[in-house]
């Protein structure tokens, strides 16, 4: 919902018209028949996606937009599919290993020092591939498309510091960091342990939806006559 509703505010704002195909991701994705692998398996979804549409229409251009893990995913299949030509992230991670336990706090509700040893028994004894996980080290193929990385400074979930480090992967990558909200703030309040993960959109919906139009605007109609 929170992509569906972000992804319709922009597409009714934008000078180029596209049409929006949403997908949620559950942590199942038939091109990972082995389980999560934090956005690198899951990225042949978003390349499975553009070869279908492509059968129907070879002329299509393709951007993404990606909160969280979709980011990552989104990352992954820019990396590797030049067809991608723009790509938003929101609140997404360098790497998996390091956020699993906030990740698995929020989700559990457990105090995140008891959720660490079960993160290390997860990937080390039952095979979670945490390791796989590593956008950072495939952004690089990205540029020269533009990547745009929006990250809230108080996200409890993926530090900012996450997003510094992929736009330092990512030459030429434009960053957004928006501002925490105060900490009675009934957003923030609503949202437990995943605080501000994943609410830049619904924090500032305007300048959410005037950034992000901007960006693919600058991409698309820029490029539409060559």
């Amino acid at each position: 919902m929170r992509m569906a509703s972000s992804w319709r505010a922009i597409s009714s704002r934008t000078t180029t018209p596209f049409s929006p195909l949403t997908s949620e991701n559950y942590g199942e994705s038939d091109a990972a028949p082995e389980g999560v692998t934090f956005g690198e398996a899951e990225s042949n979804d978003v390349t499975g996606a553009m070869n279908y549409l492509a059968q129907r229409n070879p002329a299509l251009r393709y951007g993404a937009l990606g909160f969280s893990m979709g980011g990552e995913t989104v990352l992954y299949a820019a990396a590797k599919d030049h067809r991608l030509e723009a790509v938003v992230t929101t609140d997404t991670f360098a790497e998996a290993r390091s956020v699993a336990p906030s990740f698995l706090s929020a989700s559990t509700d457990l105090p995140r020092l008891l959720v660490i040893p079960l993160v290390w028994s997860a990937e080390h004894l039952h095979g979670v591939p945490l390791g796989r996980g590593r956008a950072i080290d495939v952004v690089g193929a990205i540029p020269p498309r533009p990547v745009l990385l929006i990250q809230n400074e108080a996200d409890p979930i993926v530090p900012v510091e996450h997003c510094r480090r992929l736009a330092a992967a990512i030459p030429g990558s434009q960053v957004w960091i928006t501002a925490a909200p105060p900490k009675d703030h009934p957003l923030r309040m609503s949202q437990g342990r995943w605080g501000t993960h994943t609410q830049s959109y619904k924090l500032y919906p305007e300048e959410y939806v005037e950034r992000v139009t901007r960006f693919f605007d600058q991409r698309f109609t820029a490029t539409s006559s060559q």
